[in-house]
């Protein structure tokens, strides 16, 4: 394993070590001390010794029970989104009331835009952990990917020169930042939101390569950074599990189905459920430790609800721009209410098999 690595997982592992214990503040205190001054020593030491790899992993082990042990003794009370993200979270809700949808609808958009689940009736939200779907009503990776996508295509038109793509990757950043903060910066959309940073940053310096693996560490080393404690959420462990699984597993599934010149449908649902394998591998014993259920039609599901649900999406978002443009389309309307009433219906015949 390359030094770079190994240092980033001594640090998760240091990390995890004191966010897994259950330490009181006074402890935190003592371990938070203890280990600046033992990471420094072993800094000091590594330096001198000509980069000591040991005494180098044992610095970052101890740098990461440091930054957690901190971590829980300055626990505060929960901190209230920014004015501007909380005036655009208010304004975008409105406008997803005043379309005239059906309570289904406003309240399936609002799940998987806003993140607001308050008002799904317990009947979907059963019916998609049921058919293992539960997944796609939390915020994560896929709308924020989705999102991103839609920028990125809007900014295409300014081309491929370098100039271009700073631009394109800066607006692009900015506003899923807006977005990741108006939402409420969960676990996963953070993680998202970081691993576009670090695709931007590849973007713009192409002669760079570097392995899936690097980027998931990477990541998890610069969000737990910012809190050392996302990793007792939920959220963030299966979210780092199924990015881990796409990593290492998907690419060989994939690969067991030939390449095809044209345009290949068998190809791309294979592709599909591929990609599904590889996150259930990783994620599903986790959740059968905290929830004691593995959805056993969870390939179905996700075959049928992952396009139906980017097709909502892009749908809805296409919808609300023109309306805020003053462009109110029966037809739009519709195509959301058809694509939202056909993704729970095919969602509840799979939890009721």
């Amino acid at each position: 394993m390359k030094t770079s690595s190994s240092i980033s997982l001594a640090y998760l592992g240091g990390i995890g070590l004191i966010a897994f214990s259950p330490l009181k503040a006074s402890a935190a205190a003592i371990i938070a001390g203890v280990s600046l001054c033992t990471a420094a020593a072993s800094l000091l030491l590594a330096l001198q010794k000509g980069r000591n790899r040991a005494a180098l992993l044992l610095a970052a082990f101890c740098a990461g029970t440091f930054a957690s042990a901190s971590a829980l003794i300055s626990i505060s009370g929960d901190s209230q989104m920014p004015l501007l993200p909380a005036k655009a979270n208010a304004t975008l809700l409105q406008l997803i009331d005043s379309r005239g949808l059906s309570g289904q609808s406003t309240a399936l958009i609002k799940a998987l835009i806003m993140g607001e689940r308050t008002e799904l009736s317990p009947t979907v939200v059963e019916a998609f952990r049921a058919a293992g779907a539960s997944h796609i009503l939390a915020l994560s990776g896929l709308h924020v990917g989705i999102i991103y996508g839609i920028l990125s295509a809007l900014l295409s038109p300014l081309g491929g020169s370098r100039t271009a793509r700073w631009i394109q990757s800066g607006t692009g950043v900015a506003l899923t930042a807006f977005y990741m903060v108006m939402t409420g910066a969960s676990a996963s959309v953070v993680r998202a939101f970081i691993f576009i940073c670090l695709h931007c940053l590849a973007r713009l310096m192409p002669d760079r390569r570097s392995s899936g693996t690097d980027t998931i560490t990477a990541a998890a080393l610069i969000q737990l950074s910012i809190n050392p404690l996302y990793i007792k959420q939920l959220g963030f462990q299966l979210s780092y599990l199924a990015v881990l699984g796409i990593s290492l597993i998907y690419p060989h599934l994939r690969d067991w189905y030939p390449e095809s010149k044209s345009f290949d449908l068998m190809r791309k649902i294979w592709n599909s459920a591929a990609m599904s394998i590889s996150c259930q591998a990783f994620t599903a014993p986790l959740v059968l430790l905290h929830f004691g259920t593995f959805p056993p039609y969870f390939l179905i599901s996700n075959l049928i609800a992952l396009p139906l649900t980017e097709l909502f999406i892009i749908t809805t978002l296409a919808d609300l721009g023109l309306s805020v443009l003053g462009i109110d389309l029966e037809i739009t309307k519709s195509l959301v209410e058809m694509l939202g009433q056909t993704l729970v219906y095919c969602l509840e015949v799979v939890a009721a098999i």
